[in-house]
């Protein structure tokens, strides 16, 4: 560690240890490229077997209070999200994406530190000429 950086962050009123926070800041967590196998369709095939859904989601989250704490608790967990995810999924057959994305958004914004959500799911073998077929929404906190 260089010697400028120790004797800047040793001053408690240092600029490295109080950081101003600009209005637009924002925090967003993301789970990129997550895949279930599920029965999702309004199709007799896909009622009798489960297909592959893709799932991405973003939400924008409180900025954490204080972030030098380095806690858990001031943040969002994501295992806890792709958890609840799987148990959607394997909780019986769907007729709908939208059904999906929006039981998603729904377990999302059950967390108050989550402001808005925005879920994309996708299958991903219901089309030969085409690499996936989808539905995203967007969902807020009123």
């Amino acid at each position: 560690m260089s010697k400028l950086f120790r004797t800047i962050t040793a001053k408690t009123d240092a600029p490295a240890n109080e950081p101003s926070i600009h209005p637009a800041s924002y925090t967003r967590i993301f789970i990129r490229d997550m895949n279930v196998d599920m029965k999702v369709g309004i199709y007799d095939h896909e009622k009798a077997q489960a297909q592959p859904v893709l799932i991405n989601l973003e939400a924008e989250v409180e900025l954490p209070g204080d972030w030098r704490a380095d806690s858990y608790d001031n943040v969002v967990c994501y295992e806890t999200i792709t958890k609840g995810i799987r148990k959607i999924a394997e909780s019986g057959h769907i007729n709908l994406l939208e059904t999906f994305a929006e039981h998603i958004a729904a377990l999302c914004l059950l967390d108050d530190k989550i402001k808005t959500v925005t879920v994309r799911v996708e299958k991903t073998k219901v089309f030969d000429f085409a690499r996936s077929a989808g539905i995203e929404i967007r969902r807020a906190r009123l």
